[in-house]
């Protein structure tokens, strides 16, 4: 992620988290860290040369619905602009496929990779959920995880 971006850091009941964005959506969503310096720092570490912004339009919905979320358990995030541009076809399937499952629901890699139709790429699958450039936004670190490596283990720790 090294195109030129803005960002913002915002308050949530989690602590500050923030959002990056350019033409075509978010580029990066990142929950707290130990402060909002150091939030910022790795922001900028990810993203050299993004500047801190007040998000307005859609961007300032995504904060809201992040906020709402993160607060109550309970925010449709599926109306989020993501910018899949630098992703490659198989990523964006991935993570087009995992924002559909609805909350409290779980979903396998296998079964993601299954859908795809590259059945023998799920840990494909779990490098691109472990990749995940939008957690929140992209099903895989929310408070309660939708998509898991099995039906049969438990998500690593």
């Amino acid at each position: 992620m090294t195109q030129s971006a803005n960002f913002a850091i915002f308050p949530t009941a989690l602590g500050d988290c923030s959002v990056a964005w350019g033409g075509q959506g978010l580029v990066g969503v990142w929950l707290p860290m130990a402060s909002a310096a150091a939030l910022r720092a790795r922001i900028l570490q990810k993203m050299p040369g993004a500047t801190e912004a007040e998000p307005a339009g859609e961007t300032a919905e995504a904060v809201e619905r992040i906020q709402q979320l993160l607060a109550t358990g309970e925010a449709d995030l599926s109306p989020i602009t993501l910018d899949f541009s630098r992703l490659e076809a198989f990523e964006r399937e991935v993570y087009r496929l995992a924002r559909q499952v609805p909350p409290g629901r779980t979903i396998t890699y296998g079964e993601i990779a299954r859908k795809v139709g590259q059945v023998s790429d799920s840990r494909r699958v779990g490098q691109a959920m472990g990749a995940n450039r939008w957690p929140i936004a992209v099903s895989c670190a929310c408070p309660a995880p939708t998509v898991c490596p099995s039906r049969n283990r438990p998500m690593p720790r």
